[in-house]
């Protein structure tokens, strides 16, 4: 599996800190929508993704309440995610990650 946006704003993943700071956010809105999971700020985004895709594997069957919170504090409508026709952790994990380096890239651009 690929993460697809190298950039976004011209920012890109690559940049240095930047992908700390997506692990962060990540872990955040994980913490804030109910869940303990923190993955590690020193992975690779290819390490991140396949522990991303085991982590929803398990998260939307287990305690799909705490789940659509997170995608409600990620900023993603929970129909595009649940209602697919054929489930696609991979998938979705890309569209998880791909919208929070978006929201990083942001907070970085608006920074004062």
């Amino acid at each position: 599996m690929k993460f697809t946006i190298q950039t976004y704003k011209g920012v890109s993943i690559n940049q240095k800190g930047l992908l700390i700071k997506l692990i962060k956010q990540i872990n955040k809105d994980l913490l804030l929508a109910g869940f303990e999971s923190i993955f590690d700020e020193n992975n690779s985004i290819e390490i991140l993704l396949n522990e991303f895709v085991l982590w929803l594997d398990f998260s939307i069957f287990n305690d799909k309440t705490k789940f659509i919170s997170f995608l409600y504090r990620v900023d993603i409508n929970e129909d595009v995610v649940l209602n697919q026709h054929i489930f696609r952790a991979n998938q979705i994990a890309l569209k998880i990650i791909e919208r929070e380096f978006k929201k990083v890239v942001l907070k970085e651009y608006f920074k004062e």
